[in-house]
């Protein structure tokens, strides 16, 4: 009987374990808005004649999830890694620290980095929060573009 209740107080705290994710609550939205405000001046800042490459591609990885309630995390490390850092290599050694707040964000949805500094691992992103990052970088790409 006692192994039967360890079990089962295992299996619990498992499934509990395993259960909790950050979600789409305020603070990680607000987080997210700043990441995106800070990588769209950052961008237009260092490398602007990349920005509509990034754009398209973060348009089409929203279009591919529309309806979703999640972004996959294969989707944002491939953006991350395959679109974001190798068009703007200069993000990794930034010196406005716009990189490492996109990185410290991430780090709260579980990314991992390799030694060389690619992200190995990442949970998948609520789309709210996706969303939220869409609406900073707007808002960052209409203060940096200068008219």
């Amino acid at each position: 009987m006692k192994k039967l209740i360890s079990i089962i107080m295992l299996v619990g705290f498992l499934a509990n374990c395993a259960g909790f994710q950050l979600t789409g609550d305020a603070n990680s939205r607000a987080m997210a808005y700043i990441a995106g405000k800070g990588m769209a001046i950052s961008v237009y800042s260092i490398k602007p004649e990349v920005a509509p490459s990034i754009e398209g591609e973060w348009m089409n990885m929203m279009g591919r999830n529309y309806g979703k309630s999640e972004i996959p995390s294969a989707e944002m490390i491939n953006f991350f890694e395959g679109v974001v850092l190798k068009q703007v290599p200069q993000l990794m050694n930034d010196k406005y620290g716009f990189a490492a707040d996109i990185k410290f964000f991430l780090e709260l949805y579980g990314a991992e980095y390799a030694p060389d500094g690619t992200m190995i691992g990442l949970k998948p992103i609520p789309m709210i929060v996706a969303t939220a990052f869409q609406t900073g970088y707007e808002n960052g790409r209409s203060t940096a573009v200068k008219k």
